[in-house]
């Protein structure tokens, strides 16, 4: 049976520089690796809808895999553009629009979303939009936007996401299993790995899952 718990240090390549640490929501670069090893060949085409920094696209050029991203904010992307040698498949861009930008047939999609908890009352895939109902809209809206990269992705391919659940002062947020419960009704939900951080994960746990989905074909 394979192992279902992962074990990964909550550490990267490098540290960003001081004026972005505090918002440093990278998940880091061995698991990137270890997905785009396990799942993609060399030449193979990935898209992280929610680039960030850059990371899934700096750990593709170390690999040889051909890799797209999307990021809505500006900071983040232009610290990213420094980083890559190929800058023209990192978008500045809004993955709600996804399908209006030049990605090709994919081999991999893999990201993890902006969290947000249920108790909070403006979506991050809005630009903060205040919302009644914000938490089911922006799990709708996630949903959407992996719809639209899903119709990308070659058959036979996988679908990868890493998300946690959240604690907060106001409750727990099922973060994790609502978008594994949502995304099944959509994509083949094949199975979960638990990803095991050690300390300072930073949102009550100390792991978090890859919900692993793959396109029939």
């Amino acid at each position: 049976m394979n192992n279902t718990v992962l074990f990964f240090e909550n550490k990267h390549w490098e540290k960003l520089p001081e004026e972005y640490r505090d918002d440093d929501v990278r998940f880091t670069e061995s698991f990137v690796q270890y997905i785009l090893e396990q799942y993609t060949k060399p030449g193979d085409i990935v898209l992280d809808p929610f680039a960030g920094y850059a990371t899934t696209l700096i750990v593709c050029e170390k690999l040889k895999r051909v890799g797209y991203g999307i990021e809505v904010d500006s900071a983040r992307y232009e610290y990213g553009l420094t980083r890559l040698k190929r800058k023209d498949r990192f978008i500045q861009g809004d993955s709600l629009h996804l399908s209006k930008y030049s990605i090709p047939a994919l081999d991999l999609i893999l990201f993890s979303p902006p969290y947000m908890n249920r108790f909070y009352h403006r979506n991050p895939l809005r630009g903060e939009l205040k919302q009644d109902n914000c938490y089911s809209n922006y799990l709708q809206d996630l949903l959407s936007i992996t719809t639209n990269a899903w119709q990308l992705l070659k058959p036979g391919k996988h679908l990868i996401v890493e998300a946690a659940n959240l604690v907060s002062d106001s409750g727990v947020t099922t973060l994790a299993w609502d978008i594994a419960a949502l995304f099944s009704t959509k994509f083949p939900f094949i199975k979960e790995n638990v990803l095991h951080w050690g300390g300072g994960y930073g949102i009550g746990y100390d792991h978090s899952y890859c919900l692993i989905f793959r396109k029939d074909g």
